[in-house]
């Protein structure tokens, strides 16, 4: 699965999985509209540090979306990289 055109693809795969946001927030205790920003890929509208990352991988867990997939999507984004790289953690080439 290849995510693109406004990440409508793990909306999909997650309505096709009947989960609803609503119920991952409460799975998670991660907020719904947190999660509305991994499904349209908007970290950058995430909290920061790692709290992205896991997010990211409580998402993608409770979804059935391999984790280290949507964050190779999330580090291969530019903003991310730079704080990856600013951390002294992920992003370093």
């Amino acid at each position: 699965m290849t995510l693109s055109h406004g990440y409508s693809d793990l909306t999909a795969l997650r309505e096709q999985e009947g989960i609803s946001l609503r119920q991952i927030a409460d799975a998670t205790k991660i907020a719904v509209y947190y999660l509305e920003f991994i499904e349209r890929g908007q970290f950058g509208r995430l909290p920061g540090g790692i709290y992205n990352t896991s997010y990211i991988r409580q998402y993608a867990r409770a979804i059935g979306f391999p984790e280290d997939a949507l964050l190779a999507v999330y580090f291969g984004t530019p903003s991310a990289r730079l704080r990856g790289l600013a951390a002294g953690g992920y992003g370093r080439d």
